[in-house]
């Protein structure tokens, strides 16, 4: 029979979108938040100032492995589905997710998401995403987790249909990995989006890697108003900076000039 993966409510998306911006983005194995005791160099209220022991070696989801940059790219690129509190995926990009049979997934974007290039998502593009994963040329360390997957077809704007060639009834958690990159941007080269992807995420790269291991993320507006999220009285901006030395890091947490850290803290740091 037909088993269809409901599409979340407010309440659910709220939750995902404040797990995938607070939590889960940031960490790579363990999140440290503090308040100083001394006082803080002033710092805009909107901003999140995040230290990670390592650079992400790709922003691009179809790239990235690491857990900073697997956490980051989900940011900037977010997925057709999320995986809930409840453990269970539900739809983000997507606004349902539909397996009418052992070897079909039907799935229908969710209207009014747009590139922060302002050009609108279409099934096309989530084509892209998922078949460039598969593509030997492309090289992605994430191929065989689409093995199963024999074609995407465009049924039309807004939707696609997945078709397998076998039963893969793990598709869906599978797919919360992967973010929705723009055709037209990356299809150039497999490099075109590796340090800039242009995705739908809740942020976009405004400022990508430089020489001196510092990245800025900024809040995608139309992504909130998709979900009907706040699009103010929030985080608009997130700082990354890499610092390797995790007494660098513990110091600069404790002296408040970062808010996070990211990575290999030790009890003894």
């Amino acid at each position: 029979g037909t088993a269809d993966v409901i599409v979340s409510t407010t309440e659910m998306l709220t939750k995902v979108f404040t797990a995938v911006v607070t939590g889960v983005v940031l960490a790579t194995t363990s999140i440290v938040v503090a308040a100083a005791g001394c006082a803080r160099p002033s710092a805009p209220p909107d901003t999140v100032r995040v230290a990670v022991a390592s650079p992400p070696e790709s922003l691009d989801p179809r790239f990235a492995t690491s857990a900073v940059a697997t956490r980051l790219a989900a940011l900037v690129a977010a997925p057709l589905v999320a995986i809930g509190p409840d453990l269970r995926p539900h739809p983000l990009v997507a606004a349902s997710f539909e397996h009418p049979d052992p070897l079909t997934f039907v799935v229908k974007l969710r209207q009014g998401l747009l590139f922060p290039d302002g050009n609108a998502v279409s099934a096309r593009d989530v084509r892209f995403s998922l078949l460039s994963i598969k593509d030997p040329s492309i090289a992605s360390p994430h191929a065989s987790k689409l093995a199963h997957v024999k074609d995407v077809v465009v049924v039309d704007d807004g939707t696609v249909r997945i078709e397998l060639d076998a039963p893969s009834p793990a598709l869906p958690v599978d797919l919360n990995a992967y973010g929705v990159v723009e055709e037209r941007a990356c299809s150039s080269s497999p490099a075109a989006c590796r340090d800039m992807p242009m995705g739908i995420g809740p942020y976009f790269v405004e400022h990508a890697l430089d020489r001196n291991e510092r990245l800025v993320l900024r809040r995608n507006a139309s992504f909130a108003r998709a979900f009907a999220l706040p699009t103010t009285n929030g985080i608009d901006r997130i700082d990354v900076r890499v610092v390797r030395d995790g007494t660098t890091r513990l110091f600069l947490l404790e002296d408040g000039r970062i808010d996070f850290v990211g990575g290999d803290l030790l009890p003894t740091d």
